[in-house]
């Protein structure tokens, strides 16, 4: 499993831009279609994202980066999930008296803000674990990119094209949960960071 960091960042981005479809169509019930909607979905996710992967930093500097990784991915697992009740409760602010924009955002956040931080802390962590595998920076740092973009595009394409064609929006849910927690087990299971801690190290004088 010497390619599971690469793995690990392909499905948690492919995770992110079904979560960002699926939310998009899930705040739809409350406030709509509209660019207003599109552009409080890709904002919020952004945000998330960069929150996460501030986040992800910190954390990958602390403890084992293989249970990191694990926890990270189960947590996304578990928000996730919690997307369908969220949806429930984020009616709630279309009914104040609010600006449209404002009640937009909100909906929007209250859905998407906190499962998109959670699955960005993903992707620094996995790269951590990566180096701590002994691989060369640079390149490890330029394959991350390209798995996590590749699983982005793979996420929006299948999503799009496929998922909401032949399957239920809580289905896809359930499924893309089903999927991070698969791998985070795998993560446990395998270990990759004990084999890495127990490489020998280099010598210090």
């Amino acid at each position: 499993m010497t390619r599971l960091p690469e793995l690990i960042v392909f499905f948690s981005s492919f995770s992110l831009l079904l979560l960002e479809l699926t939310a998009a169509r899930l705040v739809a019930r409350h406030i709509g279609s509209s660019l207003e909607t599109w552009s409080a979905v890709i904002g919020l996710l952004l945000g998330g994202i960069a929150l996460g992967n501030a986040l992800g930093g910190l954390l990958a500097d602390k403890g084992k980066p293989e249970r990191t990784c694990f926890l990270a991915l189960f947590a996304g697992a578990l928000f996730c999930g919690c997307v369908l009740p969220l949806t429930r409760v984020a009616g709630v602010w279309t009914g104040l008296p609010l600006p449209w924009a404002v009640q937009v955002i909100l909906v929007t956040g209250t859905v998407l803000l906190l499962p998109a931080l959670v699955l960005g802390t993903v992707s620094p962590i996995a790269t951590r674990l990566s180096l701590s595998m002994g691989r060369p920076v640079g390149r490890t740092m330029g394959n991350m990119y390209a798995w996590s973009a590749l699983g982005s595009i793979l996420g929006t394409y299948l999503t799009g094209f496929v998922f909401f064609s032949h399957f239920r929006i809580e289905q896809v849910v359930w499924v893309t949960c089903g999927v991070l927690a698969t791998i985070s087990l795998i993560v446990l299971v395998t270990g990759l960071g004990r084999k890495a801690s127990d490489a020998p190290k280099e010598k210090t004088t």
